[in-house]
């Protein structure tokens, strides 16, 4: 067991905070009076992400689950002039901003100084960070194999892959710490060892290649930092879909979504299967004995009792069976060697803002993890048998004020890693 004293700013594995921000505000006129029905816009160049909502009757709006990023908001209506705004958010302590439109031709014209200027480089950020959000992840290529979020990584620049999927940042083996909504994972997530998490279910990917924040540690040759999807604030109670896949190797998956919200409770669950014929790289032409099905499961439930209170319940769970591939030989002499892996994880957050410029949050997790490898009689040149466990619990609390133009941030982490494993190994 690890337990941290209280520090500020310097912690040295990975945090379980809650990395995402909320944006809210009210839309006048120049007499005071509410404009409902404005369309709100949140856009950021560099990683693609992009929100709309509309004001209420009584002039708010409202963005919840926004990755720390500097943004542009927009707002527009018919009649008044469109207003435009950059602002940056990198605190999980709500941002207040209020705009007035005004009246078409009665506005006042700005100029604009190269100063108030952003192109699409992060003035603010630090260290080699990459981003990528899930409009934009959706277009790029992907593997029809259990390999997941993998294969997004993939197309960042400082990764490559060796055999079944394992990725290798800045030319590090197993050195990737992934961190889904706080909750931190340190052992690979590829097709050949672990059940992968489902892209689908991430909306931001921020990644740290170099000079990694303090915040995060354990495995630092890489650091990813996933917000997934979120039904609170989507404006609708119900809503879903569903996409079927077919490949070659007689591969064929499904993606089904459900999401919705209220106005005080939102949700999003995800379902994600697949069966192939060619489930890892085949050590042969012939793809002999290559075949493996994965199911994966998501859950995210988000309830704001009040306008102080903020409750998160994630749970992931997966499982994956598939044929280990044989060589000309191997498939001559009966090998039939298989692999099975379970996972389940379950991640509770709580985030009190205390006054409009500090915030309190907590996070508890679990995590564990189950392979097993089954041996068969015709195994040559070797034979091998796995049976191995293991988990992960976090409990984390953090305190954040900003303090002018800093942040300061406080908190203690206990972590511990169970773990057992149980193999054999011999010649033929």
């Amino acid at each position: 067991m690890r337990l941290s004293s209280i520090v500020l700013a310097t912690l040295t594995w990975p945090l379980a905070a809650q990395s995402t921000a909320t944006l809210f505000g009210l839309v006048t006129d120049q007499s005071g009076s509410a404009i409902p029905s404005a369309t709100v816009r949140l856009s950021n160049a560099i990683t693609g992400f992009a929100g709309q909502v509309a004001t209420t009757n009584d002039g708010q709006f409202q963005f919840l689950n926004v990755p720390f990023q500097t943004y542009t908001i927009r707002i527009e209506k018919p009649g008044f002039d469109a207003a435009e705004r950059s602002i940056s958010l990198r605190s999980n302590i709500p941002f207040r901003l209020d705009l007035t439109l005004a009246i078409a031709g009665q506005g006042i014209a700005i100029d604009v100084t190269a100063s108030e200027i952003r192109g699409t480089i992060d003035t603010e950020a630090t260290g080699t960070k990459t981003e990528l959000d899930a409009a934009s992840f959706a277009h790029l290529p992907q593997q029809a194999s259990g390999r997941g979020i993998e294969s997004v990584l993939l197309s960042f620049p400082g990764f490559a892959a060796n055999a079944n999927g394992a990725i290798h940042p800045r030319g590090a083996h197993n050195q990737m710490t992934f961190v889904i909504d706080g909750m931190p994972i340190s052992d690979q997530l590829t097709g050949a060892f672990a059940n992968a998490v489902d892209p689908t279910i991430v909306q931001n990917i921020e990644l740290f290649t170099g000079d990694i924040p303090a915040e995060f540690g354990s495995k630092v040759s890489g650091v990813a930092n996933i917000t997934t999807r979120t039904g609170l604030g989507s404006g609708r109670k119900a809503a879903g879909s569903t996409q079927l896949y077919g490949a070659g190797f007689d591969t064929l998956s499904q993606v089904t979504q459900v999401m919705g919200g209220v106005e005080k409770f939102g949700y999003f669950l995800s379902a994600n299967t697949l069966e192939s014929h060619r489930y890892l790289d085949a050590v042969s032409l012939d793809n002999l004995h290559n075949g493996g099905n994965s199911e994966r499961a998501f859950a995210r439930f988000d309830y704001q009792p009040n306008g102080q209170d903020q409750l998160r319940l994630n749970l992931i769970g997966g499982r994956s069976s598939f044929e280990l591939t044989n060589l000309r030989s191997q498939h001559a002499n009966g090998q039939r060697q298989r692999q099975g892996m379970r996972d389940f994880s379950a991640s509770l957050g709580w985030l009190r803002t205390i006054d409009a410029r500090s915030t309190f949050d907590a996070t508890a997790s679990y995590r564990t993890a189950i392979a097993q490898l089954l041996p068969s009689a015709g195994d040559t040149p070797v034979t091998a048998s796995q049976a191995r466990h293991l988990s992960t619990i976090t409990l984390s609390a953090r305190y954040n004020r900003i303090a002018g133009a800093h942040t300061i941030r406080m908190g203690g982490d206990i972590q511990r890693f169970p773990v057992s494993e149980f193999f054999t190994f011999g010649v033929t």
